[in-house]
């Protein structure tokens, strides 16, 4: 009888499982709430626009969130997934699964129902308990390595002396990049690849090197034209060379705090705060560009 049942409750969640993924990929949603400064590229689009209230999205199109950012979703059968948080870049499609995986184990309770003309109620991602926080600190995350001016010039020298036992880690992703250079989904490669090492970097453990220099070193290997630099309070964080022109800058993002115009070029750079394993690049991204 036990077995019977476990049966009978493994496939119902398969097939609920099968269902939300049929969902993603098919329908449309539309932004029912959002706080804070969200991008998105358009699917077949090169430029990166705001998200709006209002705006249709395509499961194909991408997604970026800053750290503290908010986003709510309604699908095609007027349903109304929970709030969403950000600091990340991800595919409307996966945000939908996830909000509707959220809403599925939000059953049994207590939901107010928004209107279209009001934000959501249930405002705090999903799993958050309401307390106080300070945004400032917590954006910050862990402390910014800090070197002198003399130090940083010793790191610079290091950038292209990547160790041997991390370099077969980036190896495949420069073949998969090579594979795909014409790939117009992400029209700015550089900065795709970055995401794709900072996900390596994130995967090594390591204590001998400072992770602002391992990242460094690897996206020098990967062929990227790479620096360190210090900000006025001291604190160390890479920037590479996107290789998109000024003029072209909404390919990278229409945020124009995350564009770092480096004096004499005339391409956008990246500025990347490297820090703790547990962040993510887009988290990263806009840690660096507070330099």
């Amino acid at each position: 009888m036990i077995a019977h049942k476990t049966l009978i409750f493994t496939i119902c969640l398969l097939c609920t499982v099968l269902a939300y993924t049929a969902y993603a990929e098919s329908e449309e949603s539309t932004a029912t709430f959002t706080f804070g400064k969200i991008e998105i590229l358009k699917t077949g689009e090169q430029e990166w626009r705001f998200l709006e209230k209002g705006m249709v999205l395509a499961v194909d199109d991408l997604v970026r969130m800053p750290p503290f950012s908010l986003l709510r979703l309604k699908i095609a059968d007027d349903t109304r997934l929970p709030t969403l948080s950000g600091g990340r870049e991800v595919f409307v499609g996966t945000l939908i699964n996830e909000g509707l995986r959220h809403r599925e184990t939000q059953k049994g309770r207590r939901i107010s129902v928004d209107s279209d003309e009001d934000p959501a109620t249930d405002v705090l991602p999903v799993g958050n308990k309401p307390k106080t926080r300070n945004r400032a600190s917590a954006f910050k995350g862990l402390p910014a390595m800090k070197v002198s001016q003399s130090e940083l010039e010793i790191l610079r020298h290091k950038i292209d002396l990547l160790p041997d036992e991390f370099v077969s880690l980036v190896s495949p992703l420069l073949r998969s990049a090579g594979e795909n250079v014409e790939d117009p989904a992400y029209p700015a490669p550089n900065l795709g690849l970055a995401r794709k090492i900072y996900g390596v970097l994130n995967a090594i453990d390591v204590e001998a090197l400072p992770r602002p220099l391992l990242y460094a070193q690897l996206l020098h290997h990967a062929g990227l034209n790479v620096d360190l630099d210090v900000n006025e309070k001291g604190q160390l964080f890479v920037i590479f060379d996107s290789e998109v022109l000024s003029n072209d800058a909404k390919q990278i993002a229409a945020n124009q705090q995350l564009i770092h115009m480096r004096q004499g070029a005339d391409t956008i750079w990246i500025a990347v705060e490297v820090q703790s394993s547990q962040q993510n690049f887009t988290t990263a991204w806009y840690q660096g560009s507070q330099q």
